[in-house]
């Protein structure tokens, strides 16, 4: 036992190791979202050294974090002696870690299996373990998996395995539902553990089967990760940093410099990929537009593709007047947003998707830009605007501003902001608590009726000297619900609103 005060090890957290561990497991937690508003995460112990120093880590992130979470911290019991168990009991008094734990039979399950019983075994648990979380209430367990088994199991998929995958930050359990596995020490180097272990004079078990306790370590998971431990341990004599490469590697996949990749369902080979590739490089714009062209002649088609347009806000309203304004054919567009998708944009915002929930709207607007048009320059900020946007923004540099943000006060700098350089620019009004997209109309921001945002905005306006503004809003009477604050919204006004704008500064550019 440790002749040090718990304070004393709890400090030494985010004091001498606050770059090697505490910094790095806030990263991980920060760059890779893993914990979020009302999380109630199962702190899985195994009884090592991962494990409780996590444990440690989320005590310390659950006192700073502006995030509130709850915790449990869970330990099966898979077949344990008594002396192990009582080791895991003592540690987990001395470092004041209210242990829960639960008993199990999972290592005389796995003691005769003798092909990769570690496997197995470790499914088994993470089995137990996602179930005894759900029965305590929470919907993420938390696993020790540090730095050194990412790139070692990297390496072992590549070498053994004939495959690249590593392990990941975050999955979200196929079995349980509503149930998440998360990774926060995934930056965390092993010899940093261990280097706070022994600084704090800290002793824990470390594997406790029984397949461990008569010397029958050869499994072969296990004997192939001791090589892989070893051989990276080698490279590092001659090149300090292939540890950090090994891990950066996953981070930096060129899907169009592999031979093959697979998702869940599908298998992509070399030539699917060239021939992807080839048909993009081969890729006319013209071709997708002439329909478009039949319709306008080809001398305005390319005074569109020669304007530059930039949008502000992509939301309900913005995404829609994006995807036209791209599908249209411009040649350059901006986009500015500060904001993630999440859930409550499924029902109005052209971008938002399940698999894109979390992401920022900007980089979504980018993908699906370049999957539309590859030719387009796309030009992005993640900001978001207050007062200063002739800081930031060469508004003189676009032919068209689009002004689809909810904020008073942005707004009017924007508009303020163009009409002083001479830029053209349309804003759209309020289009929340709207229902009836026939009700819509592109006029002057003096003539409009009906629109609370839009009343605000004249009398704003009219203050800074901007006489003029064309606006797409809605004739409708607000629906007030009195029974919320939330401003309801439906999928087919925001949207229309969107295509509207998209169709006179389209218009304008061409006429």
């Amino acid at each position: 036992m440790s002749s040090k005060e718990l304070k004393d090890i709890e400090r030494s957290l985010i004091k001498k190791f606050r770059g090697e561990i505490w910094a790095k497991f806030v990263q991980a937690v920060d760059d890779y979202k893993l914990i979020n508003e009302g999380d109630k995460v199962a702190v899985c112990m195994s009884g090592g050294k991962d494990s409780f120093l996590m444990a440690k880590l989320f005590q310390e992130l659950k006192k700073h974090w502006l995030v509130k979470f709850d915790l449990v911290f869970l330990c099966m019991n898979p077949g344990y002696n008594e002396v192990n168990k009582s080791k895991i009991i003592e540690n987990a008094n001395y470092l004041d870690i209210p242990l829960e734990m639960f008993e199990t039979s999972i290592f005389d399950s796995v003691n005769n299996i003798e092909d990769s019983p570690c496997y197995i075994c470790a499914r088994m648990r993470r089995g137990y373990l996602y179930r005894e979380a759900k029965k305590r209430g929470c919907n993420k367990i938390a696993l020790g998996h540090h730095f050194d088994d990412v790139i070692e199991t990297t390496l072992m998929s590549m070498l053994y395995g004939s495959q690249v995958q590593t392990m990941v930050p975050k999955i979200i359990s196929s079995n349980v539902s509503g149930m998440e596995l998360i990774r926060p020490m995934i930056k965390i180097k092993e010899e940093d553990i261990i280097r706070w272990s022994n600084y704090n004079g800290l002793e824990f078990i470390n594997c406790a089967c029984k397949m461990t306790e008569k010397k029958l370590d050869e499994d072969k998971d296990q004997g192939k990760r001791k090589e892989i431990k070893n051989l990276i341990k080698k490279l590092k004599e001659v090149y300090p940093i292939v540890d950090i490469n090994i891990f950066k590697s996953m981070e930096n996949v060129n899907l169009n410099m592999v031979l093959g990749y697979k998702d869940d369902n599908t298998k992509y080979n070399f030539l699917d990929i060239y021939n992807a590739n080839k048909n993009i490089s081969d890729y006319n714009y013209n071709d997708a537009l002439s329909r478009q062209i039949a319709l306008i002649g080809l001398e305005k088609q390319e005074k569109i593709k020669n304007s530059k347009v930039l949008i502000f806000g992509l939301g309900g309203v913005g995404s829609y007047a994006l995807e036209a304004i791209v599908r249209s054919g411009v040649g350059e567009v901006g986009i500015v947003d500060n904001d993630c998708l999440s859930v409550s944009n499924l029902n109005r915002q052209l971008i938002a998707t399940l698999p894109n929930i979390g992401k920022k709207k900007i980089d979504v607007c980018e993908d699906r830009i370049k999957s539309i048009n590859p030719n387009c320059i796309v030009k992005k900020w993640d900001n978001f605007v207050l007062n200063n946007s002739n800081e930031i923004f060469d508004f003189k540099y676009y032919d068209y501003v689009i002004d689809c943000i909810d904020t008073v006060s942005g707004k009017i700098d924007i508009i303020t902001s163009c009409t002083n350089l001479g830029v053209k620019v349309i804003s759209s009004m309020g289009t929340a608590r709207k229902m009836d997209p026939t009700k819509l109309e592109i006029t002057d921001i003096y003539k409009t009726q009906n629109c609370p945002l839009a009343k605000v905005m004249r009398h704003e306006l009219k203050k800074r000297g901007v006489k003029e503004l064309k606006v797409v809003y809605s004739k409708e009477d607000p629906i007030i619900n009195e029974d919320t604050q939330v401003l309801g919204s439906v999928s087919f006004v925001p949207s229309v609103a969107g295509l509207y704008i998209a169709s006179y500064v389209i218009n304008d550019i061409v006429k």
